[in-house]
C-alpha cells in the first residue's frame, strides 16, 4: 500500500532532452533520461528506446527533436528536465569518448558539450547515473574524463550485447523497475506483486518516509505516477504518519492511559482537515494555468502535510518530554485547568502561563527551547524546498509558483478560520 520508492522515482521515460505529460496535460517530468550522441550510438539507442517505449508506455517517451518547442530556453529545459529525472542512462558506444567538433578537440573537453552538461548536471543533482555500453563499447577511465565528470568512471555501467540484446535490455527494465520501481505502463506487463507481509509494509513506509525528508522534491514527484493506488497510497501514508506522532506524544504525556483514543481521532481529523486544504491549493494552481486534475496536486500535499504533522507532533512531544522531566504533575494540572476555560485561546493562553511558570528556573528550558526552533526553522525549509516539486510537475517558472503559492495562502484564510470557529464552539 505504501509505494516502495528510491530518491527521484518518477515515472516515464525521457528521451534526451524532453519531458513527460502528466495524466495527458500538463508538462511534467519522467523517470528515465537517456543522454547519448547521435554520431555514436544512434541506432542502437533508437532500438533501446523501442524497447522501453514497448515496455514503459509511448506517451511517457518524447525525442528531443519533438520535446522541446522552438525558441524555448534549451540549456533551462534540460537542467529542469534532468533535475526531475530519477535515472540518467548514459549510453556509450565505440566513438562516444573520442568525437571531435570543428575545431579538432573533442566534443568531451568542451564545456557547452550538451553529453558532458547532461551529465554534469545529474552528478551535482545527486541522480542515479547508469552507464550502458552498446555495439561492443569500453568504459571509459577516469582519467579519460575531464574533471567535471570524472564520477561517471565510478558507476557501475551495464552492458547491452548485440549478441544477447534482448536478454541484456530486459536485464536493465527489471533494473530500472527493481532499483527505481519505475513501473511499466502497458497492461500486458503487470508490475511484480507487493510484498505483503507486515515487515515488507512497514520497510516500505521508512523507506517512503526517510525519503521524503532526504529528497522532498524528487520523493514527491515520484508519487504522481498516475497509478491507480497513488491516491490511496498518499493517504494511507498520511494516517500512519500522524498516527505514529500522535503515538509518539501520548507516549511522552504524563497522562497517557487517558489519551490512546486520540490515536485513532487525530489521524483522521487532520486527513479530513489536509482534504479541506487541498482544495484551495487546486484552485491557488488553477488560477495560474495549471490543467492538471485534482490529484495531481492532491497526491503530493498528503505526504507534505504529513511530514508537516510530524514535525508539530514533534515540537509537542519534545514540550511534553520537558514538562515530564520538571514536573510529573504539570501535565495533570494544566488538563484540570484548561477544563474550566470555554475558548481555545483562552485554553492556549492558560497552558502557555502554567508552562512558563514551571519552566522559568529550570536549565533544560533553554536547550528544549533550542531544539524546537531548530525543528521548526528545518520544517520550513523543507516545506519550502518541497515547494518545488509542483513547479517541476507543472513546468511552471519560480515567479509563477510564487504567485500560485500567495493565492493558495489568501484562499486557506477563509477555511482555516471556520475550522477554528467549529473547533472553538465544540469546545465551548
Amino acid at each position: 500500500m505504501i509505494p516502495r520508492i528510491a530518491p527521484r522515482v518518477t515515472t516515464g521515460i525521457l528521451f534526451s532532452h524532453s519531458s513527460a505529460k502528466f495524466y495527458g496535460e500538463e508538462d511534467t517530468v519522467a523517470a528515465i533520461f537517456i543522454s547519448y550522441r547521435r554520431n555514436d550510438s544512434s541506432s542502437a539507442t533508437g532500438r533501446l528506446t523501442d524497447k522501453l517505449i514497448q515496455y514503459f508506455g509511448p506517451e511517457h517517451v518524447f525525442r528531443d527533436l519533438e520535446a522541446i518547442e522552438a525558441g524555448a530556453d534549451f540549456p533551462a529545459k534540460l537542467r529542469e528536465a534532468i533535475q526531475a529525472a530519477t535515472v540518467v542512462l548514459v549510453i556509450i558506444g565505440r566513438a562516444w569518448l573520442s568525437i571531435r567538433g570543428p575545431n579538432g578537440s573533442r566534443r568531451l573537453d568542451q564545456p557547452s558539450d550538451h553529453v558532458r552538461r547532461e551529465i554534469e548536471t545529474g552528478l551535482d543533482n545527486h541522480i542515479a547515473l547508469i552507464p550502458v555500453l552498446v555495439e561492443q563499447a569500453s568504459m571509459p577511465s577516469a582519467d579519460e574524463l575531464p574533471d567535471t565528470i570524472k564520477a561517471l568512471a565510478n558507476r557501475h555501467a551495464h552492458e547491452i550485447d548485440n549478441k544477447r540484446w534482448t536478454e541484456d535490455v530486459e536485464k536493465l527494465i527489471q533494473l530500472l523497475k527493481k532499483d527505481y520501481s519505475i513501473e511499466p505502463a502497458d497492461p500486458s506487463h503487470p508490475p511484480p506483486e507487493l510484498d505483503r507481509t507486515f515487515y515488507a509494509l512497514i520497510g516500505q513506509y521508512f523507506q517512503t518516509l526517510i525519503h521524503l525528508i532526504l529528497y522532498p522534491k524528487k520523493t514527491l514527484l515520484s508519487t504522481n505516477l498516475g497509478r491507480r493506488l497513488a491516491f490511496t497510497d498518499a493517504v494511507v501514508f498520511g494516517l500512519l504518519t500522524t498516527a505514529m506522532a500522535t503515538a509518539l506524544l501520548v507516549a511522552l504525556l504524563p497522562t497517557a492511559k487517558t489519551y490512546w483514543s486520540m490515536i485513532a481521532i487525530i489521524p483522521l481529523i487532520a486527513a479530513l482537515f489536509v482534504l479541506l486544504m487541498s482544495m484551495p491549493l487546486y484552485a491557488a494552481w488553477r488560477l495560474v494555468g495549471a490543467r492538471t486534475p485534482y490529484r495531481g496536486i492532491a497526491i503530493p500535499f498528503f505526504y507534505q502535510a504529513a511530514i508537516a504533522l510530524l514535525a508539530m507532533h514533534s515540537i509537542l512531544a519534545i514540550n511534553a518530554l520537558l514538562i515530564s522531566l520538571v514536573d510529573i504533575q504539570l501535565g495533570d494540572k494544566v488538563l484540570k485547568a484548561v477544563r474550566n476555560v470555554d475558548d481555545i485561546e483562552n485554553k492556549l493562553n492558560t497552558i502557555r502561563v502554567m508552562a512558563a511558570n514551571a519552566l522559568q528556573f529550570d536549565p533544560t528550558y533553554a536547550a528544549f527551547t533550542t531544539v524546537t526552533i531548530l525543528v521548526v526553522v528545518a520544517c520550513i525549509g523543507w516545506l519550502a524546498a518541497s515547494w518545488g516539486s509542483y513547479r517541476l510537475m507543472l513546468g511552471f517558472t519560480r515567479p509563477r509558483s510564487c504567485v500560485a503559492f500567495l493565492f493558495f495562502i489568501m484562499l486557506i484564510a477563509a477555511p482555516v478560520y471556520a475550522v477554528i470557529s467549529i473547533a472553538d464552539w465544540v469546545a465551548s
